[in-house]
């Protein structure tokens, strides 16, 4: 008896499609065949964009996955308190006027501030650090509300930290790669903090798992993480000695930590997409980190 194949009938909306969390997104969707339109967001949304969320028919049938946020290379800018909130604000409206099926928003780890520790889905933030920090927590809890008795579902899906290819310009990851090249020194920091790191890849099958659920699950925050956590120096050390690039040329404690820098030893403890959607990540930190420096050997 030949299996069935099952037609999914929807369509994914989302916004980010060309960052780096965005991309890996895009090839998930693809790799499941679901059919999905790009938005662009850059200073402001674009009203032909918005126009195109209230256009499909079996609107309860559709999904927005928003990624988009500007100014990512300056956690301090007041972009992300006025710009970033604003236009996802009116996605979010638009959405729920359209009656989509689900919005599902990429946060962050950041928005539980200063914590220290387990991070639990449901704690009380601490301190939030930076306004892109503040910028996200506050659109959480705007989703939070906004949708709470309507008929689409809202997610957060907050990332640890995120690594992988196709990583934005200035990060750890290109400086290392582009002073592996160059065989420069790089200056640093300590980097003795520790931190929960996850390859993008098992971020975007999370996100993507999330949005194309069909039974009902739980609403809310979503962490998305290893649970475990290492210094920042160890993983540099574990990626230079893959891409082949001599622990001579780096220089820890050059430079005074940065103020984000301040969080220590906390990790994800990612108790809902494990009950609901029997999800863990498939990359530990060596295995991601091989990957990437097959890429770029």
């Amino acid at each position: 008896m030949q299996s069935q194949i099952k037609i999914v009938k929807i369509m994914i909306y989302i916004t980010g499609s060309s960052g780096f969390i965005g991309k890996a997104v895009v090839e998930e969707l693809n790799l499941k065949g679901i059919i999905h339109k790009k938005l662009k967001i850059r200073h402001k949304i674009l009203k032909k964009d918005l126009n195109l969320l209230n256009k499909p028919k079996n609107r309860n049938d559709n999904i927005l996955i928003h990624l988009g946020w500007g100014k990512m290379e300056d956690p301090w800018s007041n972009f992300h308190l006025k710009n970033n909130y604003e236009n996802s604000i009116k996605l979010f409206k638009t959405a729920k006027k359209n009656n989509f099926k689900k919005v599902v928003f990429c946060g962050s780890m950041n928005e539980y501030g200063n914590k220290y520790g387990p991070l639990k889905e449901g704690m009380k933030s601490g301190k939030l650090e930076t306004l892109y920090a503040k910028g996200k927590y506050k659109l959480t809890n705007f989703g939070l509300k906004f949708f709470k008795k309507s008929t689409t579902d809202f997610f957060c899906v907050r990332p640890s930290y995120v690594y992988g290819s196709n990583q934005r310009e200035g990060t750890l990851i290109d400086l290392l790669i582009k002073a592996s090249q160059k065989k420069t020194t790089l200056k640093m920091s300590k980097c003795s903090s520790y931190r929960d790191y996850i390859y993008v890849e098992d971020v975007a099958k999370g996100i993507v798992k999330i949005a194309l659920e069909e039974k009902k699950i739980e609403t809310g925050i979503y962490n998305l993480g290893s649970g475990k956590c290492i210094t920042i120096r160890n993983f540099i050390i574990i990626f230079c000695k893959l891409i082949r690039f001599n622990k001579k040329f780096l220089k820890f404690g050059a430079i005074p930590d940065k103020k984000e820098q301040k969080q220590l030893k906390s990790y994800m403890i990612c108790n809902k997409i494990k009950k609901n959607l029997k999800w863990s990540p498939k990359s530990n930190i060596r295995f991601g980190l091989r990957k990437m420096a097959k890429i770029i050997l």
